[in-house]
């Protein structure tokens, strides 16, 4: 189901409110045990979230016209970008995703915005064309638990750098209402995401959030059903180069494991 801007849903709180009750609702309170969910959902997150709604309602036109989306291409989208700004585990379950989705636009240029850990583990895999780098406050946290800092500076420079790809098609799967103001402020024609965690008239399809239970991997491919759907198909497999299998060999031996050993 594909909405407008301006016809998206507005009640992405509600959204994220009545799931939460419905999903988790246990006799000691209410909590989130999905495995998809990667925003805690709590009393006060969804009261913020329901105030950012409202907030973003009054400011919507001055988004637009501040972040104006870029046009949307005539025919299949040239350019495209996923964003998975958590760890490496996160990204790890996104592979599905990355492989159905090159698939999918055989001939487009797909840009992964993540942490800088991303380029050395797609590396040699051909699932994406470039990997943008940054560490959003809201996706870091110290040994502590605490956010990092916003750089300021630099998170204005990706931003710039985001809106001078002209992308054609956005995706995100976090659920989260910052993400979808990522997502619009990149300019990106087509943003797919989860009416779900706040913002979703960010979207421009924003897919209805049904079960907080579905494995992660499973929400990542549902983000293609505006284009026909996606199928993980044969199970994606990271590279590794030659030097990396010497690297490997030479370790176990120095720990006295020789080739052929079982390692458990």
């Amino acid at each position: 189901m594909r909405a407008s801007p301006q016809s998206a849903p507005t009640s992405s709180a509600r959204a994220t409110r009545t799931i939460w009750r419905t999903s988790t609702s246990t006799s000691d309170g209410w909590r989130v045990s999905g495995i998809a969910q990667t925003w805690l959902v709590t009393p006060r997150r969804i009261r913020l979230a329901t105030a950012a709604d409202r907030l973003l309602a009054l400011i919507f036109p001055l988004l637009r016209t501040v972040f104006p989306p870029h046009p949307a291409p005539a025919g299949a989208p040239r350019r495209i970008l996923v964003t998975e700004l958590w760890h490496i585990g996160d990204l790890v379950v996104a592979l599905p995703f990355l492989a159905a989705l090159r698939e999918r636009f055989p001939g487009a240029r797909i840009a992964l915005l993540a942490k800088g850990h991303a380029r050395e583990v797609l590396s040699g895999s051909g699932f994406v064309d470039e990997v943008i780098t940054h560490d959003f406050p809201w996706s870091y946290e110290d040994i502590e638990g605490r956010p990092r800092r916003l750089r300021l500076r630099e998170t204005i420079a990706v931003i710039r750098r985001l809106r001078r790809e002209r992308f054609d098609l956005a995706f995100d799967c976090s659920r989260d209402g910052r993400n979808h103001l990522l997502l619009f402020v990149t300019g990106a024609a087509r943003r797919v995401g989860f009416d779900f965690g706040g913002g979703a008239r960010l979207l421009t399809d924003a897919l209805p959030a049904d079960s907080l239970d579905e494995h992660r991997t499973a929400d990542w491919l549902r983000l293609l059903e505006p284009f026909g759907g996606g199928n993980a198909g044969r199970e994606p497999r990271l590279a590794v180069s030659a030097a990396e299998r010497e690297w490997a060999v030479g370790f176990l031996r120095s720990n006295g494991l020789q080739a052929g050993g079982l390692l458990v």
